[in-house]
C-alpha cells in the first residue's frame, strides 16, 4: 500500500499523457518512485551499440555536457588513479527516485519520470513463461536517486520562456543525486542520467571511465551542466507536406532527448492552409490539401501541452505577405493572382513550390488587414509564446507592380514597393503588440530596409554569397561572410536579437559536419564589439539558433530520417561549450554521434547515415526484427 498514492499519480499522469493536458501539482504522501511501478513488468531493450563498445562513458554522452569528472571522496581523480576500476552496473528497472524534495513540481516531475522508465524497458515477451519479479531483472545494482528542484512554479526561470533555467548536477555511483534549478533542468538531467544508465546496464565490458568502484572505494561521476544557448530550435514546415499528430510528436519526443527547446511551427505557407480557425474557417477548409489534414483546436492544444511537459516552447509562424496563395481560395480578395509572375532561375520557374510562393497578399485591399488580423488574434491565443512569427521572406514586388489594381493603389498612396511592404507590416507590427507578443521576422525583410520595432528579432537563414569589407562598421579584420550570416552582422550592429538558421536547413543534402561547423553567434556583433565600432553598449542576444525542416521534398514517411541525427548535430553546437581536447577531434564527436544515433534509432527514431559508413550500427536490432519475422 505504500506505493499505491503514487501509483494512481502516474496513472492519471498517463492519462494526461495520452490526452495532452499539462500535468497539475497534486499533493500524495510518500516520496518513492520505482521504475517498474511506472509501468507493466519490463526488460531491458537490446542495446544494438554503435560501433565498438565504449569503454569511456563520455563517449556515450550527447549532448556533451559543461563538466564531467570522477570523484572519490569529493575530489577529482585522475585517470592515472582508476586502476582495477570496478564499474557500476544497474537495474534500471529497480531504480528508485526519492522525491521528498520535490513540493510544487512534482507531478510535473512523475510525468518526466515515467517517460524515463518508459525508454528504459521495453515490454516483456513471453511473459508468461517470466515471473513478474523477474521480467525486468538484471544482474545489477539498484539505486536510489535523490531528485531536488530548487525553484518553484512562479518563481525565476521556472516559467516555460526563452529564460527557462535548464542548468542542472547529476551524482551517480552508490549516492545518486539530480538537482536542477527548476522542473526544466530536472528534465535535461533525467536525459543525460538515461544516457548513463543505458551504458551501466547493457552488457559487461571493460570499463576505463565510470562510475563504480577502485580499491573498493566508490568513484562517483559528477556531471554539472549548463546550455550555451538559451534558444535551441528546430523549424517543422507542416504547409508543403502536411506532417500528421503522431509524427509531430515522436519529433517531439526526439528533440528532447537531444536536449532541443523550441519547435518553430511554420504553419501555413503557398501549398497550403491546414489551421482551421474559428473566425475564418474557409481558409482551412478551402485552402487546405484536404479535411483530413488540418490540425484543429484540438491538435494544437494536445502538441502546445506535450511539448510544455517535455521543456519545449512552440513559437507558431504565420508567413507573409509572400508565401500565401493558399489564402486565394478562403479568402480570395486578399491574395494578388500574379500567377504571371515567376521565379527569374529557369529551373525555380518549373517547380510548382517556387512558382507559387510568388503570390502574396493584396496589400490595397481592406479585407486582407482584416483578415490579418483576425488570424494573428486567432493564433495568439492558442500558442501562448511570447515569440509570434510573421514572415517577410521572399517578397518580389513584382507582384504588386505588375497588378494594375495594386499598382494604382501604391501610386495614390505615394508609395514605392518597400515603402507598401512597410506600410504593410505596420499594421502587422502593431497587432502583435496589442496581443502581447514579439514579433520575428526572416532576414528577407530587414536586409529590403524595413523599419522594425526595437523588440522584433531578426532570422538570417541565406548560405551563400559572400559579403563584409564593404558593409558599414564591418571590422577590418573579418573574413568576408556568407549573406546570412553577413545579415546577423547588421542586425545585431542596429541593436537587433537574432535567430540564426544559416547553413542549417534540413532538406539540403549536406552532411552531419557541415551542420556541426557552424555556431548561433556567427555573425553578430556583440555588445563589447558594439562599443568598440562606436556604438555604444547596445544590448543584443546572439544567443538563438534553429535547424528548419522544410518540406517541400519531405513528408511524413521520410520527416525523421532527414532530420536526424543531423539535426542532433546542430543541438550539441547549441547546448555544449566543447571544452578541452576530449571533445574536438572530429572523429570522437563522430562515435558519440553515432552512439546517440543508435539510441534514437532504439526509441523509434529513423535516421539517415553518417558521414562514413558504419555497417555495425544497428545490427542487433535488425537481428531481433529479422528472427521475429522468421518465427512468426
Amino acid at each position: 500500500m505504500r506505493l499505491l498514492a503514487p501509483l494512481l499519480e502516474v496513472w492519471l499522469l498517463q492519462v494526461q499523457r495520452l490526452h495532452g493536458e499539462r500535468a497539475e501539482t497534486t499533493d500524495a504522501p510518500g516520496g518513492l518512485v520505482i521504475c517498474r511501478d511506472l509501468r507493466e513488468p519490463r526488460r531491458i531493450r537490446e542495446s544494438g551499440r554503435a560501433t565498438a563498445p565504449a569503454t569511456d562513458i563520455r563517449e556515450l554522452l550527447w549532448p556533451m555536457p559543461r563538466a564531467v569528472a570522477l570523484q572519490q571522496q569529493g575530489r577529482s581523480v585522475a585517470d592515472s588513479e582508476l586502476s582495477g576500476l570496478q564499474p557500476l552496473r544497474v537495474d534500471p528497472c529497480t531504480m528508485a527516485f526519492n522525491l521528498t524534495g520535490v513540493r510544487e513540481e512534482r507531478a510535473a516531475a512523475l510525468w518526466s519520470l515515467g517517460h524515463f522508465c518508459w525508454r528504459l524497458c521495453t515490454a516483456a515477451e513471453d511473459t508468461a513463461t517470466v515471473a513478474d519479479s523477474e521480467a525486468c531483472r538484471l544482474n545489477g545494482s539498484a539505486v536510489t536517486v535523490d531528485v531536488e528542484i530548487k525553484s518553484s512554479q512562479g518563481s525565476s526561470g521556472s516559467g516555460l520562456d526563452v529564460h527557462m533555467e535548464e542548468k542542472y548536477q547529476l551524482l551517480f555511483a552508490g549516492v545518486a543525486k539530480l538537482s536542477a534549478a527548476s522542473i526544466h533542468g530536472f528534465r535535461r538531467g533525467l536525459e543525460t542520467l538515461l544516457q548513463v544508465v543505458e551504458a551501466l546496464s547493457g552488457e559487461s565490458r571493460s570499463w576505463t571511465w565510470a562510475p563504480g568502484f577502485s580499491n573498493s572505494v566508490p568513484v562517483d561521476l559528477w556531471i554539472e551542466d549548463i546550455p550555451r544557448f538559451p534558444w535551441r530550435g528546430l523549424l517543422l514546415d507542416t504547409a508543403r507536406h502536411f506532417a500528421p499528430i503522431q509524427v509531430m510528436e515522436s519529433l517531439l519526443f526526439s528533440m528532447a532527448a537531444s536536449k532541443l527547446n523550441v519547435l518553430h511551427w511554420h504553419v501555413t505557407d503557398a501549398m497550403s492552409f491546414p489551421l482551421q480557425l474559428e473566425s475564418l474557417p474557409q481558409l482551412a477548409q478551402l485552402g487546405s490539401f484536404s479535411a483530413s489534414k488540418t490540425y484543429t483546436h484540438a491538435d494544437v492544444r494536445h502538441i502546445v501541452a506535450l511539448a510544455a511537459n517535455l521543456s519545449i516552447r512552440i513559437v507558431p509562424e504565420l508567413d507573409m505577405p509572400a508565401h500565401t496563395a493558399s489564402w486565394i481560395f478562403g479568402e480570395p480578395e486578399t491574395v494578388s493572382n500574379c500567377t504571371h509572375v515567376l521565379p527569374q532561375d529557369p529551373n525555380d520557374a518549373k517547380n510548382r513550390f517556387k512558382a507559387r510562393d510568388k503570390l502574396a497578399l493584396d496589400i490595397s485591399s481592406k479585407r486582407t488587414k482584416k483578415v490579418v488580423s483576425a488570424i494573428l488574434k486567432e493564433m495568439a491565443g492558442l500558442f501562448p509564446d511570447e515569440f509570434f512569427h510573421v514572415g517577410g521572406d521572399e517578397v518580389d514586388f513584382r507582384c504588386w507592380t505588375t497588378m494594375p489594381h495594386i499598382a494604382a493603389w501604391m501610386r495614390k498612396k505615394g508609395l514605392g514597393a518597400s515603402q507598401a511592404l512597410q506600410n504593410f507590416f505596420e499594421h502587422v507590427f502593431q497587432e502583435v503588440k496589442r496581443l502581447g507578443k514579439r514579433p520575428i521576422v526572416w532576414q528577407d525583410a530587414f536586409d529590403q530596409g524595413l523599419r522594425l520595432p526595437k523588440e522584433a528579432v531578426v532570422q538570417p537563414w541565406k548560405c551563400w554569397g559572400s559579403v563584409g569589407p564593404g558593409m558599414p562598421l564591418w571590422p577590418q579584420a573579418e573574413p568576408e561572410a556568407q549573406i546570412g550570416h553577413a545579415s546577423a552582422f547588421a542586425a545585431t550592429s542596429m541593436g537587433f536579437s537574432t535567430v540564426q538558421s544559416s547553413c542549417w536547413y534540413l532538406d539540403w543534402n549536406s552532411q552531419w559536419t557541415d551542420f556541426y561547423n557552424h555556431t548561433a553567434d556567427e555573425g553578430c556583433l556583440e555588445a563589447v564589439g558594439a562599443a568598440r565600432h562606436g556604438l555604444g553598449r547596445v544590448r543584443v542576444e546572439c544567443s538563438r539558433g534553429e535547424t528548419a525542416l522544410w518540406s517541400e521534398l519531405i513528408d511524413f514517411t521520410n520527416l525523421n530520417c532527414r532530420a536526424w541525427p543531423r539535426a542532433a548535430a546542430v543541438a550539441e553546437r547549441l547546448w555544449s561549450e566543447m571544452p578541452g581536447s576530449f571533445s574536438s577531434d572530429e572523429a570522437e564527436v563522430e562515435r558519440r554521434l553515432a552512439r546517440h544515433s543508435s539510441r534514437l534509432h532504439r526509441q523509434g527514431v529513423a535516421l539517415r547515415p553518417l558521414t562514413t559508413s558504419h555497417e555495425d550500427w544497428f545490427e542487433a536490432d535488425f537481428a531481433l526484427t529479422h528472427k521475429r519475422r522468421n518465427t512468426e
